[in-house]
């Protein structure tokens, strides 16, 4: 993915800079978007359906990524942090932006999409080390051709501005090609300069974040798919919450996956790089679960049932 690339050619164009506001009815398929689920590792902490790179921490590091206790609503926010990193075990001296992304860390896409919102919004306070800037980035994708993404719509936000009290910012969702995405991810840095391939300049940028919400669902079944059952294979079933689940079709197509809880709520979602994959319920608990699988013009579901091991 040209991220950086992308990101050159939008600030060049002079598009249209995010915009303040007060909170509006949304809607949002953004898992925990609100960062309220975290799980701990026994280093740090870690945000469920979210990736960083606070695994350095466990070689003598501070994490980039925190709770923080003054959210904007509920009861914690993400706090991302550009810090100094000295790791005797590794040999290694540097700074390091703060990152969080929706998807791998690799920045490959995050989860799947087949419509289009036209405005992504989100709460943060920002105070940048001197000349450092923030980027906040939705980018949807879609398979051009085996192995090629090509990008299909942005929003995107900068902001290189002191802000001490949580603010609310609007961003327009940019298509730039006609059709549908089947992906989106969602990066936040701390120091713009890391989706550039630059190390920042110097440690202390901390960004804030709170409440990430698109004004209509990037996700949405087809009309024209059809309920096929009995078409997936997923074992153990029950299985041990915390473990895995091998879901399977005897197509030789990537899926999409989504799982619902007993109250229809959204708890993970995603794309298998093939047939197969073998899904991590880490972040479920004990309970009975509907799984829904998409391939193409079809979809099927499961039931599945976790429990906790004695």
């Amino acid at each position: 993915m040209r991220l950086p690339l992308l990101l050159t050619l939008l600030c060049l164009s002079a598009l249209v800079p995010g915009s303040r506001g007060t909170l509006q009815a949304q809607q949002s398929e953004i898992p925990n978007a609100g960062f309220e689920d975290w799980v701990f590792t026994g280093t740090y902490y870690e945000p469920f359906y979210w990736n960083t790179f606070n695994l350095v921490s466990e070689y003598g590091c501070l994490p980039f990524v925190a709770p923080d206790s003054s959210p904007v609503s509920g009861k914690v926010a993400a706090r991302i942090s550009t810090l100094a990193c000295t790791s005797k075990d590794l040999q290694f001296s540097d700074t390091i932006a703060g990152i969080i992304t929706m998807g791998e860390r690799d920045l490959s896409p995050g989860f799947p999409a087949n419509q289009k919102p036209t405005k992504f919004s989100f709460y943060m306070k920002y105070l940048p080390a001197p000349g450092d800037s923030a980027a906040l980035v939705m980018l949807f994708t879609r398979n051009k051709s085996v192995g090629v993404k090509e990008n299909v719509g942005v929003a995107f936000h900068i902001e290189g501005r002191k802000i001490t009290s949580w603010t609310r910012i609007e961003v327009p969702v940019y298509w730039l090609l006609p059709g549908l995405p089947d992906s989106v991810q969602v990066v936040c840095t701390s120091s713009k300069s890391v989706l550039d391939g630059k190390k920042p300049r110097q440690p202390g940028s901390v960004l804030w974040l709170d409440n990430l919400v698109t004004d209509k669902p990037f996700w949405a079944p087809s009309s024209v798919w059809q309920k096929v059952p009995e078409q997936i294979s997923v074992y153990p079933n029950p299985a041990k919450a915390g473990d895995f689940v091998h879901v399977a079709l005897p197509d030789t197509q990537p899926f999409r996956y989504r799982i619902f809880d007993s109250n229809g709520r959204l708890r993970a979602c995603g794309t298998s790089a093939n047939r197969q994959l073998n899904l991590s319920v880490h972040a479920l608990s004990n309970g009975v679960y509907h799984l829904e699988v998409a391939q193409q013009d079809f979809v099927s579901s499961a039931r599945l049932t976790l429990f906790q091991a004695p």
